[in-house]
């Protein structure tokens, strides 16, 4: 997890007593890991963190600055560690198992439920391999290793597979009133689950909402070389890991202390 190694890359920072630590530098190196991930809401809520940390300078020294934002971390570190463990908790007794998952991609918050999961029952999973970096193989692993049965399919394969599948469970990267950030392929099991009329969980928990909706501009673009050795200017590549999938009636978003069916009537409500 990207947030959980810039907080201890922050803490040796801090706590090194071999060197007079700039803080506003630890500041700006953060800012500038935030806006590399710009669709990554944990990134901006621990940029907030430790913006709001620093700002309180008043009586404390530099060594009680030091501390204090040492421990804040800590204690944002712990707390992100605790909403994933309630949030696969919540999961596991929401989400039916009867018939095979449909997985995308690769998700800490979508592992943790499937181990939850697989603690006290069966649990059988199909994932899609996820190109081009394929993180759904990877996935696929991981979940073999916690007594899952999985059956890794490629991406073409979704609208088959899930016609043999019971939900669709996704993590999300960002939530918003409009909708939520993911993986591209998102948008696809979406629409499909429409189709075959099967519900889709989306995990995030409170680290993943932002009040500001994030633009489709702002989602970031990778190598194309992944896709396309060479390109033309008759040929080219758009290489896409990140996609905005809005709020459709077959979603329902599982935080870590409640279960929302129909998130866009809930957002509407507020």
């Amino acid at each position: 997890m990207i947030a959980e190694r810039a907080v201890r890359y922050l803490n040796s920072e801090i706590r090194s007593r071999h060197r007079n630590v700039d803080l506003s530098r630890l500041q700006r190196d953060l800012a500038a890991l935030a806006a590399a991930h710009p669709a990554m809401a944990v990134l901006q809520d621990l940029r907030e963190t430790f913006g709001t940390s620093l700002r309180v300078k008043a009586k404390l020294s530099r060594k009680g600055l030091r501390d204090r934002l040492a421990d804040n971390l800590c204690t944002w570190l712990q707390d992100t560690r605790h909403s994933r463990r309630a949030l696969a908790d919540v999961a596991a007794q929401i989400i039916p198992t009867r018939r095979p998952l449909l997985l995308l991609s690769q998700s800490g918050t979508v592992l943790a439920a499937c181990r939850h999961m697989a603690h006290s029952r069966r649990v059988r999973v199909t994932i899609c391999e996820s190109r081009p970096a394929r993180e759904g193989a990877i996935m696929a692993r991981l979940l073999a290793g916690e007594g899952c049965e999985v059956t890794l399919v490629t991406d073409a394969s979704a609208g088959r597979s899930i016609m043999q599948c019971g939900a669709v469970v996704l993590g999300a990267d960002w939530v918003d009133r409009r909708g939520f950030v993911n993986k591209t392929g998102s948008l696809m099991l979406s629409m499909l689950a429409v189709t075959a009329d099967v519900p889709v969980y989306v995990l995030a928990d409170r680290f993943r909402i932002r009040h500001r909706i994030l633009p489709d501009t702002r989602l970031p673009v990778h190598d194309p070389y992944q896709l396309l050795r060479r390109s033309t200017h008759r040929l080219m590549a758009v290489n896409r890991c990140f996609e905005r999938v809005d709020w459709m009636p077959v979603h329902h978003w599982i935080t870590e202390c409640r279960h929302i069916p129909d998130p866009a009537r809930h957002w509407t409500r507020m």
